[in-house]
């Protein structure tokens, strides 16, 4: 049945179109009509018709034309064009619609109906022919498609024979291939080279000869392995066999080869193929040959190691071993190759060593470990096992190698000589028992010594102090008397603490900057009373190429050179000494100086044979020398002691009679920043040696303070004459025109306040024009004590401890601007802070400190150790007096003397920069300012406790002089 067929009639003209409806309608097709482009374009779209029959002028904004195009961009239908005019360029554009008709209005039914049928045939028949070159194309392709795989196939084809043909040529055996006759059917270029030289009149190279022929008319000369290739050859065309193979001679007369025969089979199109390869194998053979004479030497090398070696395979089966090993375990080597641990030791000890291999084999490299193992005999013994893995020629790991050490007799030495160590050790720790024994017996021995005796010494100079009149000439020489064996008992402890600290091993150097000209400067002068009451002459010398400032341990320098100097003077009647420092060339020192210090005397020498053993403990030139001069005989030890320690060396030159020559060389190091800052503190004290004329009066009433404050204006270059009370400087200032008055606050009778307002009202009733300078000077830090100072008439404060460089700014501002006015508090740092001009940077300071002192050394100027260790000393003594005295105090309930001591107390403690006493003596003054006694009573034990620890902290950083 055949489809009925979809118009679709565009046309604007609705009379026209509506007959063109009725017209297809009644020739039994169906119809859709209209009026517009855009219409027909939808109705196309939506319809699917299978013809449109287009009017070209159209109403609207599109034409027939432009519609078709519209239509023909979706849909492949036949579109005929209907037009009242026969315009030739519309004609021309329909054309590149692929139009099926073009019919003139008014059409007749006949030529409509002709068009339209024709049209449909002719779109049926563009269809099959489209439908019929699709196929053609298909076609086409395919055909091109299998030529060109045939052609490629051709192509592999031939690069398979190149190729088989290239890899014959490259194979260095001699390859031919043959039938299933034996005939050769072709050779590769080994053979032919083979052939060229072996038999060159085979032009052909023996193709086409008969190779099983040859075989057999070698084998009617009884060619033995003529006959084994013939008969090899048979049994492979028979199909016997599929390979064939043999190694062979092929001598000449001029060297000696080996080949060997490998015959393989295939087919191909005509049938059997036999291929045939001959290869040199000399060169393997000769290698086999050297391997076969390598593994002979290396079993008779094997054999001759006196320890068990053996060898196993991946799989744990031995592969060989020496006579030492079979001797180890009491089997024989036929009986050990091929077998394994399992088959020659029980289960238990095989699975060890099974264990042992397999970590080896997993973790490669080597395997070292100790075992005891039950020898044959029955003996255990004590053994080291070595092993390692070995590979093949493929680097694949193939066995082990493995190696017995026995060292049975090597663990008993070692557990012997534990046994002595052990025994050492126990002798050892006694001894360093007894040593620690004695230390601290020493240790306690001086501090129960010393506590009492720096009591006595404390209270005698106390009553030595008193006002003249108060001490008869003889009480006076009694005091001085014990002060002096006090002291020089100090000394011979400290001694004798010295060397036990030497004998410990914790006799520890400081490392401080230092002016090496003070401590030579202080050597002289602590000596230089001594040395003029006998009539000798104290000299000293530093050449001018050492250098001033070093950095080093200047206290135990000190002391090395006061314990020689000493030595000089204690033996020596007249003449002369003379102390010599300079330097000791050393390469590559640039950091470092290396020094040599010399002391020479005219005394009475040392017998020769004493020289050897000067420097040892407890050992004089001889003992007459104990008896008459004092001494311990453990100077000159510590001295060699403290020498080692600074890297150096000590020695004497001495012949009897004529005097001695005591050496020694320290290392230390250069010091630039001490130099920066020791010429700044010089170029300071410089700039005031205009002021030196000037007449100073220290008004303080605690001795102690008064030796602090005359060694600090010493280094400055002043002089000052002292009043003790108040009273005192207010006769003093009436008697002498002092240029500046340094006047404490706390003083005993009169304090320093009262005593400025009396010397203030006294100028004034005499009608002196220029007021003397009054610097305050206390402990107290309040606001308001400044205040009352500054009310009372004084010029300046300045807080105690006194730093030198605040005493160097406030007499310089006093001189400049005399006029009374309130100056910025001198001391903002916190307690025990150094100085930003400090030399000492690294003063930690501050409350809870127990003793600061770098920040002592630089309240005194620099380096001066030896005026802090002696300062140090005399605080020891004076503490415990002025104690006692407020002890007394608190038991007559009398806060005011108990609050003089507590400042007294404070004062001193902050002088030495022992800030955790002060801080105690501190607050005792303050409850005693305000009656509160009780309070101050319960502080007692807490300053007794801080004062021995205190002690014990000086004991060890500041040792005293010997």
């Amino acid at each position: 049945m055949t489809e009925t067929k979809k118009i679709l009639i565009v046309e604007d003209d609705g009379i026209i179109g509506e007959r063109l409806r009725i017209t297809f309608q009644n020739w039994g097709y169906l119809t859709i009509n209209a009026d517009t482009g855009d219409e027909a374009i939808r109705l196309a779209l939506s319809e699917h018709p299978d013809m449109v029959l287009m009017d070209l002028l159209l109403k609207g904004n599109m034409n027939g034309i432009q519609a078709a195009h519209a239509i023909h961009e979706h849909l492949d239908i036949p579109i005929v064009y209907l037009t009242a005019y026969s315009d030739e360029h519309l004609l021309n554009q329909t054309k590149n619609t692929n139009s099926y008709g073009y019919l003139i209005k008014p059409v007749r039914d006949r030529e409509l109906w002709a068009t339209m049928e024709m049209a449909f045939h002719k779109y049926r028949a563009d269809k099959l022919i489209q439908e019929k070159n699709r196929e053609l194309t298909k076609e086409i392709a395919e055909r091109q498609r299998v030529e060109d795989a045939l052609k490629k196939s051709e192509q592999s084809l031939s690069r398979a024979y190149h190729f088989a043909e290239a890899t014959l040529d490259a194979l260095t055996a001699h390859v031919c291939v043959l039938d299933e006759s034996g005939r050769i059917l072709k050779v590769n270029k080994a053979w032919r080279e083979f052939a060229d030289v072996n038999s060159p009149s085979q032009t052909q190279y023996f193709i086409g000869s008969n190779y099983l022929s040859i075989c057999d008319a070698a084998a009617q000369m009884n060619c033995k392995e003529a006959i084994a290739v013939a008969s090899g050859i048979r049994a492979m065309i028979n199909g016997e066999t599929d390979q064939f193979s043999m190694e062979y001679p092929c001598h000449s007369s001029i060297e000696f080869r080996w080949f060997i025969i490998n015959i393989t089979r295939f087919y191909d199109d005509h049938g059997l193929r036999l291929v045939v390869a001959h290869e040199n194998i000399t060169e393997r053979k000769q290698a086999e040959d050297a391997l076969k004479k390598q593994l002979e030497f290396t079993n008779t090398l094997i054999e001759t190691i006196p320890n068990p070696v053996f060898f196993k395979d991946t799989r744990g089966r031995y592969l060989g071993c020496n006579r030492a090993f079979e001797k180890f375990i009491g089997v024989s080597k036929d009986d050990i190759i091929g077998k394994s641990v399992f088959d020659l030791y029980p289960k238990d000890i095989a699975d060890r060593y099974h264990r042992k291999d397999a970590e080896l084999f997993i973790n490669t490299g080597n395997q070292n470990y100790e075992w005891k193992v039950k020898q044959n005999n029955g003996q255990v013994s004590n053994v080291i096992f070595n092993k390692a893995t070995f590979k093949d020629s493929a680097k694949k790991i193939a066995g082990l190698i493995g190696g017995i050490t026995d060292i049975t007799e090597l663990r008993q030495m070692e557990t012997e000589l534990r046994q002595a160590k052990a025994w050492a050790e126990e002798r050892s720790q006694a001894a360093e028992a007894a040593t620690r024994a004695k230390s601290e017996f020493l240790a306690n021995m001086s501090h129960e010594i010393r506590t009492p005796l720096n009591a006595i010494i404390g209270f005698s100079r106390i009553v030595s102090d008193k006002e003249v009149g108060e001490l008869n000439e003889i009480q006076s020489e009694y005091l001085g008397n014990v002060v002096k064996s006090g002291e020089h008992l100090l000394s011979l402890i400290s001694n004798i603490l010295d060397f036990s600290k030497i004998e410990a091993g914790k006799l520890e150097l400081e490392i401080l900057d230092f002016n090496l000209n003070d401590v030579i400067a202080e050597v002289v002068n602590l000596l230089r009373f001594t040395a003029e009451e006998k009539g000798i002459l104290l000299r000293s010398h530093i050449d001018s190429d050492v250098p001033a400032y070093l950095r080093g341990d200047p206290t135990r320098l000190r002391q090395i050179l006061l314990n020689l100097a000493n030595n000089a003077v204690k033996f020596t009647e007249k003449g002369e000494i003379r102390i010599t420092v300079r330097n000791v060339e050393c390469v590559g020192a640039n950091n470092y100086s290396p020094l040599q210090f010399e002391i020479s005397d005219t005394g009475i020498g040392i017998p020769e044979g004493r020289l050897d053993s000067m420097f040892q403990a407890f050992s004089q030139a001889d003992m007459s020398t104990t008896r008459k001069f004092g001494g311990t005989g453990l100077g000159l030890a510590i001295s060699k002691s403290l020498v080692e320690k600074m890297n150096g060396q000590i020695g004497v030159d001495s012949a009897e009679g004529k005097g001695s020559k005591f050496w020694f060389t320290a290392e230390f190091e250069k010091s630039a920043k001490f130099k920066v800052q020791s010429a700044k503190f010089e170029e300071t004290t410089a700039s005031l040696h205009t002021l030196h004329s000037l007449r100073l009066l220290l008004v303080e009433d605690n001795v102690f303070n008064q030796r602090i404050m005359f060694h600090i204006l010493k280094n400055l270059g002043f002089e000052a004459d002292v009043a003790n009370n108040g009273i005192e400087a207010i006769r003093a200032v009436q008697t002498v025109p002092y240029d500046i008055v340094l006047m404490d606050i706390q003083m005993p009778k009169m304090d320093g306040i009262e005593a400025t307002k009396i010397i203030r009202k006294w100028e004034a009733e005499k009608g002196v024009t220029h007021n003397t300078p009054i610097i305050a000077m206390t402990a107290h830090a309040m606001e308001s004590d400044r205040e009352a100072c500054f009310q009372a008439g004084m010029n300046a404060y300045i807080s105690k401890p006194i730093n030198a460089e605040e005493l160097i700014g406030a007499i310089r501002n006093q001189l400049t601007d005399p006029a009374p006015h309130p100056s910025p508090d001198p001391s903002p740092k916190r307690r025990g802070e150094a100085s930003d001009s400090s030399p000492f940077p690294f003063s930690e300071g501050g409350r809870g400190v127990r003793f600061d002192k770098a920040e002592l050394l630089n309240r005194v100027g620099g380096s001066n150790e030896a005026f802090c260790n002696e300062l140090i000393e005399t605080f020891v003594q004076y503490f415990p007096g002025i104690s006692e005295e407020l002890k007394s105090a608190l038991n007559e309930n009398d806060p005011k003397s108990a609050r003089l001591h507590a400042h007294s107390l404070k004062g001193m403690s902050m002088q030495i920069s022992a800030h955790k006493l002060a801080d105690i003596a501190a607050d005792m003054e303050n409850y005693a300012i305000n009656g509160e006694l009780d309070n101050v009573r319960s502080l007692i034990s807490g300053l007794d406790e801080e004062f021995e620890l205190l002690k014990a902290v000086v004991d060890d950083i500041c040792p005293s002089p010997p």
